[in-house]
Parts: structure tokens; C-alpha cells; sequence
């Protein structure tokens, strides 16, 4: 679900003012859990459930699309994010921790409504500085690295370096999230290809892989 919400993000290329997957939106809207959540119905990981939950909020939100569900959403939220104090940290998404406050930082521009007070996400913003500060960004420019499968949440990116990092399929190490993070900031058409294949395919709902 959270690769899903990231290409329902992207806006039309044309510039009419819509969604340029709207099938992605249409996913999203019709897979919420009965507990206001997204994501695995049979297993609970608190780290990956947070994770696709806002995202999903973020998507709708961003249409202002559903807003019932999006309350939902975000009462879950409210409800389960000191659930990640609890996690081990061996079941975090990879990534998760510059994906998640990317997330929270766009739902603010949105005006959601998110707990800040909170020890965890403190936590988890001290993780993310830690780890930017880390990457090299030399490196990670030049040649392909792991880091090309999350670039949502990374700031100062070199976009027309980056392009010629992808891989065959118009991909970012075939992560849909990346690939459409990558869409929104370079409208480059072997991105835009990449993600109109498996949105056909997979009638909206995109994998995580």
C-alpha cells in the first residue's frame, strides 16, 4: 500500500490539475482494513502498518478524497504509533526511517492532524539525520547503489545524474515508490512508462518489492 500511495500522488503530466493514476486512488479506497489501517490483513507489523496507513491517509488527503477514511486512518495512527516503541526494530520496512518522517513532513503541509509530542518519532528523526548524514552523496550519484530504491525521502537530489542510474525498465531498483518520487520531481517519460506497465498490470494496487 505504501508504494501504491506514492504513485497515486503523482499529478497529471499534462497539467489538468488530477491524478495521473487515479486507478492507484480507486485501490486505495477500496482496501482499507476494518480497523482504519492499510496494509497486511493477516500479519501485524507495526512499523510496516504505520508506514502504509499514512501514506494512504497522505494520498487521499492530497485529492481531499474520502474523508472518512482518511479520519480512520488517522485514528489508527493516533492509536498504534507508540506501538513502534514495543517493535523490534528487525521488522522495520528498509527504509523506514527517512520514508516515514518524508511522510509525516508532507501530511503537515497538508494539515494533518499528527502527534509530535511523541518520544518514538523523535527517536525515528534522529535515525534519519544519522543515516542522510552517512550517505555518500558523491557515490550514490555516480553509481547504483541500494539507496536508489528510496529516494522519497531524501532532500538535494542531482536529478539529471540520477536519471542515468535507472534501470532498463524506466525503473529505480524497481521500487514503485522511488520510481514515482522520481516521476514527480524529472516528468521523465521511461519513469512515467515503468509505472503506467505495472499499474495496468496490477489494476492499481502496485507491489512492494
Amino acid at each position: 500500500a505504501y508504494d501504491t500511495a506514492w504513485v497515486a500522488l503523482v499529478e497529471d503530466l499534462t497539467g489538468n490539475g488530477g491524478p495521473q493514476f487515479p486507478s492507484s486512488l480507486e485501490w486505495i479506497a477500496n482496501n482499507q482494513l476494518a480497523d482504519g489501517s492499510w496494509g497486511d490483513s493477516k500479519i501485524f507489523l507495526a512499523h510496516d502498518r504505520i508506514l502504509n496507513t499514512l501514506g494512504c491517509v497522505v494520498a487521499l488527503k492530497s485529492w481531499n478524497m474520502h474523508p472518512q477514511k482518511v479520519e480512520n486512518g488517522l485514528l489508527f495512527i493516533r492509536e498504534n504509533i507508540q506501538k513502534l516503541e514495543d517493535e523490534n526494530a528487525e521488522h522495520m520496512p528498509i527504509g523506514f526511517e527517512v520514508a516515514f518522517p518524508s511522510l509525516i513532513e508532507i501530511a503537515r503541509g497538508l494539515d494533518i492532524d499528527l502527534p509530535n509530542d511523541s518520544a518514538i518519532l523523535q527517536e525515528i528523526y534522529e535515525r534519519r539525520n544519522l543515516k542522510l548524514r552517512r550517505i555518500p552523496k558523491d557515490i550514490m550519484h555516480k553509481v547504483p547503489t541500494t539507496l536508489l530504491h528510496s529516494l522519497e525521502g531524501m532532500p538535494n537530489l542531482d536529478w539529471q545524474m540520477l536519471l542515468d542510474l535507472k534501470c532498463s525498465d524506466g525503473s529505480f531498483l524497481f521500487s514503485p515508490s522511488s520510481t514515482a518520487f522520481a516521476l514527480m520531481q524529472t516528468k521523465d517519460s521511461n519513469c512515467l512508462g515503468y509505472l503506467t506497465r505495472i499499474v495496468e498490470r496490477f489494476n492499481g494496487g502496485v507491489p512492494n518489492v
